[in-house]
């Protein structure tokens, strides 16, 4: 999936973006109580991943209930 996709299946499927507009903000979004950050994995290895918060969600550092799931993964869960 190339990021214009990424994007758009988050906006499509009621993802909110946590500041702004998901044109200017996409990477970073909520739903359900739950934050989301998409990013490009450093290595590439996984291509584009996705982080999930737990509900009780502090800061990425604290509060990840899940860390660098692939995208695929993540669609195929939701």
């Amino acid at each position: 999936m190339n990021k214009s996709d990424i994007k758009t299946y988050f906006k499509r499927n009621g993802y909110k973006p946590d500041h702004g507009s998901f044109r200017a903000n996409w990477q970073y979004c909520h739903k359900d109580g739950r934050h989301y950050r998409i990013r490009d994995n450093e290595k590439g290895v996984d291509g584009w991943v996705v982080d999930i918060s737990d509900l009780d969600f502090d800061r990425w550092a604290n509060s990840c209930e899940y860390h660098a799931m692939p995208i695929e993964e993540f669609i195929r869960r939701v």
